[in-house]
C-alpha cells in the first residue's frame, strides 16, 4: 500500500457508516501536514505550494528519512483530495528565532554557507504548543515568561523558551544530536564516528545507522528499545541496564566544554509519551532531586540536565 492508497483508505473510514466521523469529504476544509525540515527558509506554518515542496526537496540531505516521506504525503493528498488547501507545520520552524551564536557550530564558517550546517532543532511543534498552553493555563502573557520545555520519548529534546521564542534547544543539525535517547546516541565526541569507520571498516551511512538505531540506552543495555524494560532491568542484576540509566542521569555540564542552555526560568514542563505534565517551581534544583528520587526514568532524563539549562541564581 503506497501513500495514496493509505490516505484514500483513511478518508473512506471517516465517512464509513459504521464510524460516521463526517458525512462527506466536503466537510474537510483543509489538510495539515507535520513536516520535519524547512531549513532556514521556513520560520512559520505555511500554505503548501510548489515553492514549499521545493524547499522540502532542498532540505532532503538534512532529513533523508522524513522529507521525502512528507513530499509523498503531500502528493498523495493532492491526488485524493484535489483542490483542498494544505498547510505545512515544520519541526524546525519554531527554532528559527535562536540567536546566531546559539546555532553556529565551531567549524569553518564556509561549511555553514555552503551546506547549511548549523543547529536547527526539532520537536518545534511540541515546544511551541506546550509553552503557549502553559501561558494560557497560568493566565499570563507568554511574552513575560521564561520556560524550559522537555519533550521526552523515543526521541527527546529540551528547549529554552524566552518570551514565546526558542532561544536554544538540545537537538542540532539532525534529530540525532542532544541528550541520550532510546536508540539515538545524542551528542558525543565527533572522533567516535571516524574511529568506528576506520576500525570497523564502516561507511558513513553504516555509522549513522548505528548511532540512530542501535545506540542510546538500548545500545548500552542490549535490551529492547523500551525505557520501561530497561529501567525495570536496572533494578535487578543487569549491570548494563544500570549503566544505561545512569548515563542519562549524568548532567552534561560534567563534561568539559559542554555548551549550556541558559535561561532563568518561570516554568518547567514535561511532555512524556505525548502527555503534558506541568511543574511550576521556584527552586529547580530541589525539583530535580525530587524527580530523580521518585519518578520514572523518562522524567529523570529531563531532570538530570536541569543544572545545565537553568540559571537558578
Amino acid at each position: 500500500m503506497d501513500h495514496t492508497e493509505a490516505i484514500d483508505f483513511t478518508l473512506k473510514q471517516l465517512t464509513n457508516p459504521e464510524y460516521k466521523v463526517i458525512d462527506s469529504l466536503d466537510e474537510v476544509n483543509a489538510i495539515g501536514h507535520r513536516l520535519v525540515h524547512g531549513g532556514e527558509k521556513i520560520a512559520e506554518s505555511v500554505v503548501i505550494d510548489e515553492n514549499v515542496v521545493e524547499v522540502l526537496k532542498e532540505c532532503t540531505d538534512l532529513a533523508p528519512l522524513h522529507n521525502p516521506a512528507g513530499i509523498m504525503g503531500i502528493e498523495a493528498c493532492q491526488k485524493v483530495m484535489p483542490g483542498k488547501p494544505m498547510v505545512g507545520v515544520f519541526d524546525t520552524a519554531f527554532h528559527q528565532t535562536m540567536p546566531k551564536e546559539h546555532y553556529i557550530y565551531p567549524i569553518p564558517y564556509e561549511f555553514y554557507k555552503k551546506y547549511g550546517i548549523r543547529k536547527y532543532g526539532f520537536h518545534g511543534t511540541s515546544h511551541m504548543y506546550v509553552s503557549n498552553r502553559l501561558a494560557e493555563i497560568e493566565h499570563k502573557d507568554i511574552k513575560d515568561l521564561k520556560i524550559v520545555t522537555c519533550h521526552l520519548g523515543q526521541g527527546s529534546s529540551i528547549c529554552a523558551v524566552d518570551g514565546g521564542k526558542s532561544i536554544d534547544t538540545s537537538m542540532g543539525l539532525t534529530p540525532l544530536g542532544g541528550i541520550p535517547m532510546v536508540t539515538r546516541s545524542g551528542d558525543l565526541d565527533p572522533s567516535v564516528v571516524t574511529f568506528l569507520m576506520k576500525k570497523e571498516n564502516m561507511s558513513a551511512d553504516e555509522v549513522e545507522n548505528v548511532l540512530n538505531k542501535q545506540s542510546g540506552v538500548q545500545g548500552i543495555s542490549g535490551l529492547a528499545p523500551d525505557f520501561r524494560e530497561i529501567e525495570a532491568a536496572s533494578y535487578g542484576e543487569s549491570e548494563k541496564a544500570k549503566i544505561a540509566i545512569d548515563v542519562i542521569l549524568i548532567p552534561p555540564e560534567v563534561e568539559p566544554g559542554a555548551p549550556p542552555i541558559i535561561i532563568r526560568n518561570d516554568i518547567i514542563s514535561f511532555v512524556i509519551g505525548n502527555v503534558p505534565a506541568i511543574f511550576i517551581v521556584e527552586n529547580p534544583v530541589v525539583l530535580a532531586v525530587t524527580l530523580v528520587n521518585t519518578a520514572s526514568s523518562q522524567v529523570k532524563l529531563g531532570s538530570a540536565i536541569f543544572n545545565n539549562i537553568i540559571d537558578t541564581k
